[in-house]
């Protein structure tokens, strides 16, 4: 696969799973250009004269993967921001908060309880940790939680968040979708997680590999601690709404 455009400067890269997390921004690009490879589709474009790049990867960490691995080998981007929806650990989160995933941490990776046949299945609370492995300065190491980049959570911060609450936190990030409160619960006393969604990990783990600038902005649209707050893809829309405001101070900061 090859870029349609020839950008001039390093792209921003905004992704999300679906239409309702990145087609608003999407939309907002100028001179853009569309196309499909692999099933994820690519527009390149321009937001206030600079080079940005959407990128609709659909759900869940395969595809996340496989789309991050792409837009870093084509574009070398000045950095990859993924937003979208999440659902909340923390009872204090409400829908239209938003979280910087400051730390990233995943539901893989995991030992189970040595059992013998009969003995039943472990349940969470017996599992142990032991993260993801990675080549750091020559040594394998194991590697249990990623953060975005501190420069661009700075650049974040700035910008007013209409809809809710704005704060770091840890994102939990697994190809699940958890609605029991007890492992709700489990989760948040293991690793403090905030909130949870199905991207962000492989995604800030291809950009730790690759050293290449990441920022996860997520919008609680829902919580199971409270049966009124179903999930609402408007949220994604939401999200997109303060996301591209912290792009555009993003240029402001570059030009």
């Amino acid at each position: 696969m090859q870029s349609k455009k020839t950008f001039d400067k390093k792209p921003i890269i905004l992704m999300g799973a679906l239409n309702s997390e990145c087609g608003l921004i999407t939309d907002a690009l100028t001179d853009r250009e569309s196309f499909i490879y692999g099933d994820c589709k690519f527009t390149e474009g321009y937001l206030d004269g600079y080079p940005v790049v959407t990128v609709m990867s659909l759900m869940g960490q395969v595809n996340a993967a496989f789309a991050t691995t792409l837009v870093i080998g084509i574009y070398n981007p000045k950095c990859i921001i993924f937003n979208g929806t999440a659902g909340a650990h923390d009872p204090q989160l409400h829908q239209g908060d938003i979280i910087l995933g400051e730390n990233i941490v995943t539901t893989r990776g995991y030992f189970t309880p040595q059992k013998a046949e009969g003995e039943g299945l472990g349940g969470p609370d017996e599992f142990e940790y032991f993260g993801c492995e990675m080549i750091i300065e020559g040594e394998d190491k194991s590697v249990k939680y990623f953060q975005s980049d501190e420069n661009l959570l700075k650049i974040a911060e700035k910008i007013p968040c209409h809809t809710g609450k704005l704060r770091r936190g840890t994102v939990l990030s697994g190809d699940f979708w958890n609605r029991e409160i007890d492992r709700l619960k489990f989760y948040r006393s293991s690793f403090g997680s905030d909130c949870e969604e199905m991207e962000g990990f492989p995604i800030a783990q291809i950009c730790a590999k690759l050293d290449c600038p990441f920022l996860l902005i997520r919008i609680i649209s829902n919580s199971e601690y409270y049966p009124e707050e179903l999930f609402d893809e408007i949220f994604g829309v939401k999200c997109q709404e303060y996301t591209i405001e912290v792009m555009r101070e993003m240029i402001r900061e570059t030009v």
